[in-house]
């Protein structure tokens, strides 16, 4: 999984680089097979003024699923992180979970192997 940080206004140390890609990690790894890469963009909007301006964008995608973005304002940094990973993974869940109850959308009209005369056996 590529793995992608971007900080405007807020400088990350490097132990503050690795929580987030830990964070990212914890919240995808159990689906790398869908996620290929993850972008997150951290940036602090009104600068020292405070206020709800911490915001962090969180887009992943890959090739079992479409890109996913998702836009969280918060008063802390590490509020608006780990809200936008949660959102994130629930949001990914859901598209994994449709995707599954919908089925492959060509085999609709194919016709079945078992006969139903057959009682199920082949």
């Amino acid at each position: 999984m590529r793995f992608r940080l971007v900080a405007r206004g807020l400088a990350f140390d490097p132990e503050t680089r690795a929580w987030v890609r830990g964070q990212a990690l914890d919240a995808f790894g159990g689906l790398a097979c869908h996620v290929s890469w993850v972008s997150i963009q951290v940036e602090d909007l009104n600068g020292p003024k405070g206020g709800v301006d911490k915001r962090c964008v969180v887009s992943l995608g890959g090739d079992r699923v479409a890109p996913l973005v998702l836009d969280v304002r918060d008063v802390n940094t590490t509020l608006a992180i780990t809200r936008a990973l949660r959102l994130a993974r629930l949001s990914l869940l859901r598209c994994i979970q449709r995707s599954r109850s919908n089925g492959p959308p060509d085999r609709a009209g194919e016709p079945s192997l078992v006969s139903p005369a057959a009682g199920g056996a082949a």
